[in-house]
Order: C-alpha cells, then structure tokens, then sequence
C-alpha cells in the first residue's frame, strides 16, 4: 500500500506551499480552477487505473517522471 509514501510527501510539502504563500508565489485563480477541475476528473482516473494492466501504468509514469 502507498498509504505511508504518500503520506510523507504531503507532509514535506506543506512547507513549501506555506513558503511559496508567504513571498506571494501563488497564482491563487488558477490553482481553484486546477483543484476544482482534480476533483472532478480524479474519479475518472480511478476508474481507468483499475482497467489498465500494471506495466502498462508503470511505464506511463515512468516517461511522465522522466
């Protein structure tokens, strides 16, 4: 389960933000409407990660981290 990765990451990161509000790095309209439009297409993204085989899912992330 990644429950515990995912978990340090949002952790660490919450400094960062807290540091990029702080010296008004933050475009404040276009991150609503990117959290906005996450929260819409999330369950779609679910749902076709459950359909797709495993490899398949690796190597997209693979060429996205990359």
């Amino acid at each position: 389960m990644y429950i515990p990765s995912l978990l340090g990451s949002f952790l660490s990161s919450i400094g960062s933000v807290i540091g990029k509000m702080a010296t008004g790095q933050i475009l404040y309209h276009p991150a609503v409407v990117m959290l906005i439009v996450s929260l819409i297409a999330a369950p779609f993204g679910v749902k076709a990660g459950k359909k797709m085989n495993l490899k398949v899912l690796q190597y997209i992330i693979a060429v996205l981290i990359m």
